[in-house]
């Protein structure tokens, strides 16, 4: 149960300083200070999902 705690801890932490960084970026090209930005959330509640690693077989023969 921790590891889950702890995993939605770093996803909102993560989320929380990415947006305040995109904000910022916005801001010194010139946009308003009022701007909204927000993850869109699936509807198993995450904005996060970790990508499976594709057989490495399938990727060779690519």
């Amino acid at each position: 149960m921790q590891d889950v705690r702890e995993q939605q801890f770093t996803e909102d932490f993560f989320s929380t300083c990415f947006i305040s960084q995109l904000k910022q970026r916005l801001k010194d090209q010139g946009l308003d200070d009022d701007i909204k930005l927000s993850w869109r959330k699936q509807s198993d509640g995450k904005v996060f999902h970790k990508e499976e690693k594709k057989n490495k077989k399938y990727i060779d023969e690519l």
